[in-house]
């Protein structure tokens, strides 16, 4: 077979082409990271009720991979009693706490809810307090027992905790009926959720380590 005479392509037909080479292969790696998730981490917490059923010492622990508990507030159930005052406070290592409700005096201001803020609120670290319950009514300061208040309290709805995090998510906890017998309780919830800006900061990384190449290629 004869040989074939080379073919002359024009430099502005070659350069249409190499440009067209390089809009593909960008195209490529956009669908390939389109298909790569953003990496999950897990917020959750752990919240124990123990000690006297009249001053019950609540603690709550940040189990999260990394974020900081900024905000926990905690419905007092049967709403035919309420928070009168909250002591005893234990911060998280190295942060700081804000007491929203009720307050810090006996026979002060009653709520039907204890809300905090906290700063520093690390992963693996906890926040504890007692808590004295008491009726809405006279008598007043009774001898009360959470745990037919914050569950096991029939049509009424139980106790609900909402931990808030850094990350701006929250978690909703409705405490569940139990025993009436206990002496420590332990309730936990838990999820993970995608890590904010993740899978753009990757896509971004590697379409420029992409055009890094052409551009070593053409010079």
């Amino acid at each position: 077979m004869p040989s074939l005479p080379p073919v002359q392509i024009p430099s502005s037909l070659a350069a249409a082409l190499r440009r067209s080479v390089r809009c593909a292969g960008l195209a490529v790696a956009a669908v390939c990271l389109a298909a790569v998730p953003a990496r999950a981490l897990g917020i959750g917490f752990e919240l124990k009720i123990s000690g006297s059923t009249n001053t019950p010492t609540i603690r709550l622990t940040n189990l999260s991979d990394a974020d900081q508990i900024t905000a926990f507030n905690f419905t007092i159930g049967d709403t035919a009693k309420n928070f009168d005052v909250i002591f005893s406070f234990t911060n998280p290592l190295g942060g700081t706490r804000t007491l929203l409700a009720p307050d810090v005096a006996d026979n002060g201001a009653r709520t039907d809810n204890i809300g905090l803020t906290f700063t520093g609120f690390d992963a693996g670290e906890f926040a504890q307090f007692v808590a004295d319950i008491d009726r809405d009514s006279s008598p007043f300061n009774t001898v009360e027992n959470y745990r037919t208040i914050f569950f096991n309290n029939g049509a009424l709805d139980n106790a609900v905790a909402t931990v808030t995090f850094s990350s701006g998510n929250n978690l909703v906890l409705a405490l569940p009926d139990g025993s009436l017998t206990n002496t420590v309780y332990t309730f936990t919830s838990a999820t993970n959720v995608p890590e904010t800006g993740s899978t753009a900061w990757l896509a971004l990384a590697t379409l420029g380590v992409f055009a890094a190449v052409q551009s070593r290629r053409r010079s």
